[in-house]
């Protein structure tokens, strides 16, 4: 009942903003930053306005091993929240590159690298990392933030999440992507429902030449790998 009442002002404010205000984004203040938030598209927004951060364990693992002067390939930016707190992290020593495919996410996610105080640390791509360069097919799912290109098997995805629609989206592999900007990353982020394998296999040339070795954190999504 406690978390419950702590979190009404953050429910009225959220819903006031919606559906009396009409407004399609907003500002706020999170625990570690400023955001705007989408007040319109199912995702991570109004989890982030009620309780102003995610995931604290994945958190706490990105402040243990990212440290400043690294490079970093966030894959799956989402609205920007892992971005930016890398960002926090390195302040501007060090460079992140964030893949977003969807536009819905995309246009947000620039508009919070411009809020960010390190923002130049930041470079987006409107585009997924993928297995292959060129273009793909992405479920557009209704929640933001569960879109996945597609891959052998994904009956078990379509099955657990309501689908929109299909769009063709720009993609790049890490090998193609690391010799086109002449860079060697030192930390991987990915959250991109369960295409982590197609991204591993686009990436066998740094694998094989890493001199020094690279740190790769990711979240598993066991329903979505074929067998």
């Amino acid at each position: 009942m406690f978390n419950k009442l702590i979190r009404l002002p953050q429910a009225i404010d959220w819903y006031f903003s919606k559906y009396i205000l009409q407004k399609k984004t907003v500002k706020r203040r999170l625990k570690y930053f400023d955001m705007q938030l989408d007040l319109q598209v199912e995702g991570i927004s109004r989890a982030l306005a009620f309780y102003k951060t995610r995931e604290e364990d994945m958190i706490q693992v990105i402040k243990e091993y990212l440290k400043e002067g690294m490079t970093v390939l966030d894959c799956g930016s989402n609205i920007g929240f892992y971005p930016l707190l890398e960002a926090e992290i390195m302040k501007n020593n060090g460079q992140i590159y964030a893949f977003e495919p969807d536009e819905r996410n995309f246009v947000l996610l620039e508009k919070n690298i411009q809020l960010c105080p390190y923002g130049e640390t930041i470079k987006p791509y409107n585009m997924a990392v993928s297995n292959k360069s060129g273009t793909e097919r992405m479920f557009v799912a209704t929640a933001s933030n569960l879109n996945k290109l597609y891959s052998n098997d994904d009956q078990d995805f379509i099955e657990r999440h309501t689908v929109e629609e299909s769009v063709d989206v720009e993609t790049i592999t890490v090998d193609d992507f690391c010799s086109r900007e002449n860079v060697q990353i030192d930390f991987l982020r990915m959250d991109i429902e369960g295409y982590e394998v197609e991204v591993f296999q686009g990436m066998r040339g740094i694998f094989k030449n890493a001199q020094s070795g690279f740190m790769v954190l990711l979240e598993l999504h066991p329903h979505a790998y074929s067998e």
